[in-house]
């Protein structure tokens, strides 16, 4: 064989051994660089998550923005326990405004598919005047189901001049009893 100088031996093996120190390193390195990149990746698919849920949060908050007037607008829409007395009220007031005398004779809340809020109402009046009431109660932004409704003439001699009496049985469909 041939005789290698034993300086030269010694050098090669550690160029060797250095190469492979070299490449060891390097697979190493991008060992740690891929498992950096596969981290980041999840870190950055965790976030787009985040921002689509505070993206779908914000629209929901806007739409709840944006229907505030509306969903008022459906809750000014009915009557509950609490605002019962300021209805019948009105209920009252708009009868004097169309010239009638007004009782309400009973007032009873009715359990079906819901609550009912059951109102039996004698006016005395002139016809148009009791009509009048009739036509203002009915367009009342509430929903009311005239049950029964029967006018009778009490004196006078023609529907113009004498006064007639209105017996009415209303309910009120938009009630909400509360506790």
């Amino acid at each position: 064989m041939i005789n290698i100088d034993k300086k030269i031996k010694t050098s090669l093996i550690a160029i060797i051994i250095l190469n492979i120190l070299a490449v060891s390193s390097y697979y190493l390195f991008i060992g740690k660089i891929i498992e950096k990149k596969n981290a980041s990746s999840l870190a950055v698919e965790e976030l787009k998550g985040v921002l689509i849920e505070e993206s779908k949060i914000n629209a929901t908050k806007n739409i709840l923005k944006v229907n505030k007037g509306n969903l008022d607008r459906i809750e000014s829409s009915f009557i509950n326990s609490d605002s019962l007395v300021v209805f019948l009220e009105e209920i009252e007031a708009l009868g004097k405004e169309a010239g009638v005398e007004l009782k309400l004779s009973s007032v009873a809340i009715e359990k079906k598919d819901g609550d009912i809020l059951n109102l039996n109402i004698n006016t005395i009046g002139h016809f148009r005047d009791i009509y009048s009431f009739m036509l203002v109660v009915e367009q009342l932004p509430y929903k009311i189901s005239f049950n029964r409704s029967h006018l009778r003439k009490i004196e006078g001699e023609d529907e113009n001049s004498g006064l007639w009496n209105g017996s009415f049985s209303l309910g009120l469909l938009s009630f909400k009893k509360t506790n």
